[in-house]
């Protein structure tokens, strides 16, 4: 049995995908295992848009889909009363609805083959902290 994984659980948007990415990767530096979990049109932009590491560095990491249903997004409103990007919208309601089951998932299955697994997750994704705690061992 391996002693801690890490999962890095990012909001899948372009700049929360890029700050937990390079807390990943300089976690996975020291061969700590480092699991991203993203849906997976975030998986790629993130590892298409990241700067600064090598192809070996992105290997050590090991990106995991946190499969959610489709949705369409409307281009951006400038003059939306809201103060949250309203096209950003319907990928958060996709998102916070069809990530935890596959989060759980994950975390069920790296649960029972380490001692300890320990999940960094963006404020955003309270439940991420919620299916956590689930864990006896993180």
């Amino acid at each position: 049995m391996e002693s801690v994984a890490v999962v890095t659980v990012p909001f899948p948007s372009q700049g929360h995908l890029n700050q937990l990415l390079h807390l990943s990767l300089q976690l996975a530096s020291p061969g700590v295992p480092v699991h991203y979990a993203v849906p997976a049109a975030q998986v790629r932009q993130a590892r298409a848009r990241v700067h600064g590491w090598d192809d070996r560095a992105l290997r050590s990491v090991e990106f995991h889909d946190l499969g959610i249903s489709e949705y369409v997004s409307p281009p951006p409103d400038p003059t939306a009363p809201s103060p949250l990007p309203t096209h950003l919208m319907p990928l958060f309601k996709a998102y916070t609805a069809g990530a935890r089951a596959p989060l759980a998932a994950l975390l069920a299955g790296l649960s029972a083959s380490h001692r300890r697994v320990v999940v960094v997750h963006d404020r955003v994704n309270a439940y991420a902290a919620e299916k956590a705690a689930r864990l006896p061992n993180g």
